[in-house]
């Protein structure tokens, strides 16, 4: 039986978590709380919080401030859920544009920065959380279909974080495959992801590999228009992975709305050399141009001139590769994210914590 001591700190550190979320999109918040905290003092419940949809991810960290957090992972600057806000202490939102706030919501809001979807439960304890939280739901779900496809996305089409780590480099290989969108989604996208393509093709003795996957969304006059970049293999997410980390340098450029693509956070785990264009979303701290990426305009030359002093300085590269790799650890790495937003509790050791 605990001792009082020890029931008193587990109650401290206990985590609750609302059930109605987006098991795909919001697993890199669940594998930050099970690193920081431990998995034995997560819980799901509905009863400490107001009624939320799946667009966000709220949990309690429980104890003498009962720290109530948000996060809005999605595409876009808007606001999705004003109820969620005003119920949260803190809101960290990946694609935050601080000027877009409300003057009530800036003094909590924080840029968590990129995530991406990652392996957290293997296929049997995906389905019991899964069918768990959908039997204790008493707000409804708005698309049951949808909730269990999302857990089962997260264990059959990702990898655990540790996977999510540099690789040997080609020095003569780049990859690159990202999806075609609708122009009304990201138009600049679509462009400088072709612009960057065509460079890549241009360079004598490289070997270039990828392309645009189809979406079935963008189709006939957007097809044609870029039909010399589209991919008609499938990679799937393994392979994109093992071929992103022999690529001499990646290229990154906002996506749908101007967001942070999942490609971004990716790409710094991986410790990757980064070409990007400016980016339009808030960042927990500046993406140096020189230091952490090599930042372009967009101009043919700039794509050109980005590729050449990469592929032949290969200090410069390397310099890049490491501070990209340093600034997912320090900055963005689900760890990191949760403790930001539960810094003002004390996050001493505990036995149910991963050693990182």
């Amino acid at each position: 039986m605990p001792t009082p001591l020890v029931k008193s700190l587990e109650e401290r550190r206990r985590i609750v978590i609302y059930p109605t979320f987006d098991a795909f999109y919001y697993s890199f918040y669940l594998e930050g709380i099970r690193e920081v905290f431990g998995e034995c003092n997560v819980h799901f419940s509905y009863e400490p919080f107001p009624a939320l949809d799946s667009s966000c991810f709220a949990f309690i960290l429980t104890g003498t401030s009962n720290r109530r957090v948000l996060i809005d992972a999605y595409d876009g600057a808007q606001i999705r859920n004003h109820v969620g806000i005003r119920w949260s202490d803190v809101h960290g939102k990946v694609n935050l544009v601080s000027s877009q706030l409300p003057d009530k919501y800036r003094a909590q809001s924080v840029p968590v920065g990129p995530s991406f979807p990652v392996l957290v439960w293997p296929r049997s304890k995906a389905w019991l959380v899964a069918f768990r939280n959908y039997r204790a739901t008493v707000h409804g779900f708005k698309n049951a279909r949808e909730h269990f496809a999302n857990y089962r996305r997260q264990y059959r089409y990702r990898l655990p974080l540790s996977q999510y780590v540099p690789g040997q480099v080609h020095e003569n290989y780049i990859f690159h495959s990202s999806t075609l969108w609708p122009e009304v989604q990201a138009s600049s996208a679509n462009h400088y992801r072709a612009q960057f393509m065509e460079a890549c093709k241009s360079v004598k003795g490289l070997c270039f590999e990828g392309g645009f996957r189809f979406n079935s969304s963008a189709v006939g006059d957007l097809a044609t228009k870029y039909r010399e970049f589209l991919e008609t293999r499938s990679f799937s997410h393994p392979d994109w992975l093992e071929k992103t980390k022999a690529s001499v340098l990646v290229f990154n450029t906002p996506s749908v709305w101007g967001s942070h693509g999942t490609k971004l956070g990716e790409y710094l785990a991986l410790g990757k050399a980064i070409i990007t264009t400016p980016l339009s979303r808030e960042l927990p701290a500046p993406l140096v141009h020189g230091e952490h990426v090599h930042i372009i305009d967009g101009s043919r030359e700039s794509f050109k001139d980005a590729i050449d002093r990469l592929l032949r300085d290969s200090r410069y590269r390397n310099r890049l590769e490491s501070n990209a790799r340093n600034y997912f650890l320090q900055f963005l790495s689900p760890a990191r994210v949760i403790e930001r937003l539960v810094a003002s509790e004390d996050l001493t050791s505990d036995p149910c914590r991963t050693n990182r």
